[in-house]
């Protein structure tokens, strides 16, 4: 950057700025936003051991205190906020920075998840925030991860369904243009 009568400071670039800028939902196209989802998954899960190695009893007040005020509606769909409380701090107990801005991912398709959230919560496959932070509480690390795996299993699902009906509407408007 410019300083006036002092001249250029070099400085290093934020990888966060421009992440941010380019993962925008908004802007991204579907296969690229469930690219980002399953990435976001695998990070998460993958993340299970430095939160445990990392993390103090403050940050267990904190979560405590987010999923306690957290909004959580019907079959485990929680509020942005709450979501993004939740699990932002997850990513800041592990201490990277660059992690986060992938929590805003799966706000896209919040309408699709519902029905898979409704069928998982029948049949007791639901993994919530105080699920989690029960096993995190317990120190049971393997706990945690399986749990995480159950709390993200609906949008595994979701992303196995999606492709395939993303599928099928190109090999559709192939057969369309091949006429």
């Amino acid at each position: 950057h410019a300083r006036p009568r002092k001249g250029m400071v070099l400085t290093e670039p934020s990888i966060l700025g421009g992440m941010k800028r380019v993962i925008d939902p908004r802007v991204l196209s579907e296969e690229t936003i469930l690219d980002l989802l399953d990435f976001r998954i695998a990070l998460e899960i993958g993340i299970s051991t430095d939160i445990f190695r990392k993390i103090t009893p403050k940050d267990i007040e904190e979560l405590s205190e987010i999923v306690k005020m957290g909004i959580v509606f019907e079959n485990n769909e929680y509020a942005l906020i709450s979501e993004s409380a939740f699990h932002t701090k997850l990513y800041k107990i592990t201490g990277n920075k660059i992690i986060s801005i992938l929590v805003y991912v799966k706000e896209k398709f919040k309408d699709y998840l519902k029905p898979i959230n409704i069928e998982m919560s029948k049949s007791g496959r639901i993994a919530t925030h105080a699920d989690l932070l029960d096993f995190i509480k317990k120190g049971d690390e393997k706990g945690y991860r399986d749990a995480i795996e159950r709390h993200f299993e609906v949008y595994k699902i979701f992303k196995v369904n999606r492709s395939q009906e993303l599928m099928a509407e190109k090999e559709s408007s192939e057969k369309v243009e091949g006429i």
